[in-house]
């Protein structure tokens, strides 16, 4: 993870800086992590149950289920370790949620393959089993839309893991206090 500089949040050095989640993008960076945090626990409990009421079980359906439950119990020690200033509670996020991308990101590509494929079935009429695919009935605006959601869902799963490791970085350098102050002084500043 590269390493945080002052420089990293100066706003008028002309680069393009993250100072809070892509979801929340008009509050600071705390209350910004802490509003997605919330928004992503309730996604993933949303997304549980769906599965539950939608598919049939499988072990790959348990799979991910754990897998969505571990990453809501790190979530829900991350709004701890936030709320009590617990610096090894906040860090735990980083290598479970890192994980979590490279899973979800797996995880849509594979849906999206299964979706857009065709569905072979195979019948069998006096004794002689006979295939038959049916062709998949998504339209190509659908697909591309697919395609869409799923990119810029891991957009903002990204950006929101990178706002988080910067908050967790500030907390850790004891900078924290003073990068929100900082922020507060230059939207005064920018609103008079």
């Amino acid at each position: 993870m590269a390493k945080y500089s002052k420089r990293d949040d100066n706003e008028e050095s002309g680069c393009c800086s993250l100072n809070n989640c892509l979801f929340c993008c008009c509050l600071p960076l705390k209350p910004s992590i802490v509003i997605t945090t919330i928004s992503i626990i309730v996604s993933l409990i949303i997304a549980i149950i769906l599965n539950i009421i939608f598919y049939d079980f499988s072990i790959w359906m348990l799979f991910i289920f754990i897998i969505y439950i571990i990453v809501i119990i790190s979530l829900i020690v991350l709004l701890i370790g936030i709320h009590k200033d617990n610096l090894p509670f906040m860090k735990q996020f980083i290598p479970v949620f890192f994980l979590f991308l490279i899973f979800q990101t797996f995880l849509m590509i594979y849906d999206i393959i299964q979706r857009f494929k065709d569905t072979v079935v195979y019948n069998t009429i006096n004794g002689k089993q006979y295939e038959h695919t049916i062709k998949n009935d998504l339209s190509t605006f659908i697909k591309i839309l697919l395609i869409i959601l799923a990119i810029i869902n891991i957009i903002i799963m990204v950006g929101y893991y990178y706002a988080t490791c910067k908050y967790i970085k500030l907390v850790e350098s004891g900078e924290a206090g003073e990068y929100e102050r900082r922020l507060e002084e230059n939207r005064t500043k920018r609103s008079n």
